[in-house]
């Protein structure tokens, strides 16, 4: 009799055979062409038992029925279970892929995770990247009239690129876009994104480095990254706590009103001034 700890028997098991199974069909092997009664006493398994599993394994092709009195079993080749078994498994984890990618979307649909309770006043800590640029999406999506950004000019002009269609639509819905960021360094860098040819997009400079990167939207909800060095973003802070809003926003409306607007033109006026005390 084959024992549960057999490394066949086990093999058997780990494919999605029962302990039963996989011994009355090694058993099968074992003795060839084999009535019940034969493999009930080599197996020590009841008589009954052995006919609903002999049953089972000869509707999974496992086994074949021989015509005869007695009537008699024989094992189907190790080869083609062992391939019907691993087919099986692929099949399993296909369709375990594709109802966990439902799942994905059903619940991502529905946002529950992305959107501060209008009730309730909350602080968030978010570590992954993956769920903070979702909820940045979803916060320049439901944005109805302001969004604030303060941050690094790099990381920054990379973000707003790659948010400008999304950008673009908050704009259409009326939605005034101001950004802060650093002078860049080395040559003059034009205008910091196409969408300053709408009025509703402002950028403004001030010296560098920044260090701080934060964006408010509707002047109550914000994220302000709590990352202990500038070449990370995260940890961030989300937050529609009013009192921290209302901080976070005093100290953007006094940083925007001692930036300049535009980095091209002050170095145009410096060097206008240049000019007039070499005259």
């Amino acid at each position: 009799m084959f024992e549960i700890g057999d490394k066949r028997v086990q093999n058997l098991i780990k494919f999605g055979l029962t302990f039963s199974q996989a011994t009355v069909y090694l058993t099968l092997i074992k003795l060839g062409e084999s009535n019940v009664k034969r493999i009930s006493e080599a197996t020590n398994i009841a008589r009954s038992e052995v006919y609903r599993v002999i049953n089972t394994l000869e509707k999974t092709g496992f086994a074949v029925r021989i015509i005869g009195v007695p009537t008699m079993y024989k094992a189907t080749p190790i080869r083609q279970v062992y391939h019907q078994l691993f087919q099986n498994k692929v099949n399993q984890y296909t369709k375990l892929k594709e109802e966990a990618k439902d799942l994905i979307k059903s619940i991502e649909a529905s946002n529950d995770e992305l959107a501060f309770p209008e009730d309730e006043q909350e602080l968030i800590l978010i570590s992954s990247k993956r769920l903070h640029d979702k909820k940045v999406d979803f916060a320049d999506n439901e944005t109805k009239s302001s969004i604030d950004i303060l941050g690094d000019f790099k990381g920054l002009r990379a973000k707003v690129f790659c948010q400008g269609h999304i950008h673009e639509k908050a704009l259409k819905r009326g939605v005034k876009i101001r950004i802060i960021t650093d002078e860049p360094e080395g040559e003059l860098h034009g205008k910091f994104s196409q969408l300053e040819n709408d009025s509703s997009f402002q950028v403004r400079y001030v010296p560098s480095p920044i260090a701080i990167r934060l964006a408010i939207y509707d002047r109550k909800k914000m994220f302000l990254s709590v990352a202990r060095t500038m070449n990370e973003m995260l940890p961030c802070l989300w937050s529609n706590n009013s009192v921290l809003a209302n901080i976070v926003m005093a100290y953007f409306e006094e940083l925007w009103e001692t930036s300049h607007q535009s980095s091209v033109e002050n170095k145009s006026v410096q060097n206008n001034m240049h000019v007039q005390v070499e005259k």
